[in-house]
């Protein structure tokens, strides 16, 4: 049985996907399964509707598994940098992204200022989903109040905050802790966000790559 977890695209809700899956006999690895996945995105509700074809080889290496049929859900994990992983669950959860949770807590939250242009709820929920997605791209953030904090300084305070040297340390010393960009961030003294938000403050010569993640 196969489970899809799509950390919702930049595109939204508004799409169909169709996913093939099937031996790779070109790419083996000792013991491990080797597969092709076929990703086949249809962005629906817009004219003329369009197909986007993606193709890539993915290695799951062996893994412990139930031997009771049925017990076992062959999770298939897309990335917003188009990367996939699988995983065998026992259940259907287990999605890397709550882009939904997201953009709830934010529209929740700020309201107006969450959607100052009255845009419908799907185009609002794709410009939170594509600012969380680049929350991942720059810094690898998964957990859901690390993506909440990176939405709201990006759109509601300065789409630049994270070239501040305060908020360049917050990334460095929560790297590969969830949670605690979001706990360090919540603590950001007022002065220092106030400085933020009118843009005066020396920016970090490509500050949105420091403390990036390597690539996946």
């Amino acid at each position: 049985m196969i489970a899809i977890s799509k950390p919702d695209f930049p595109a939204g809700r508004d799409k169909a996907m169709c996913l093939l899956v099937g031996p790779d006999a070109s790419n083996t690895r000792e013991n491990a399964v080797v597969v092709k996945v076929q990703k086949v995105l249809a962005l629906v509700g817009y004219a003329p509707i369009k197909k986007i074809k993606k193709v890539t080889t993915v290695h799951l290496d062996p893994v412990k598994r139930s031997d009771r049929a049925g017990n076992d859900v062959l999770a298939v994990h897309f990335y917003p940098d188009d990367h996939v992983e699988f995983e065998f669950r026992n259940d259907f959860s287990g999605s890397r992204f709550e882009y939904g949770k997201v953009d709830e807590w934010f529209q929740t939250k700020y309201g107006k200022a969450a959607n100052p242009d009255d845009l419908d709820w799907a185009a609002a929920y794709r410009r939170t989903t594509r600012v969380a997605v680049q929350g991942w791209m720059k810094y690898r953030f998964t957990d859901t109040v690390d993506l909440e904090q990176y939405v709201y300084y990006t759109l509601l305070v300065n789409p630049k905050f994270d070239e501040h040297p305060a908020v360049q340390r917050i990334v460095m010393e929560s790297k590969g802790k969830p949670g605690a960009f979001d706990l360090a961030m919540q603590k950001m003294p007022a002065d220092v966000v106030r400085e933020i938000k009118s843009n005066k403050f020396d920016h970090l010569a490509n500050g949105s790559k420091v403390g990036q993640a390597d690539s996946i």
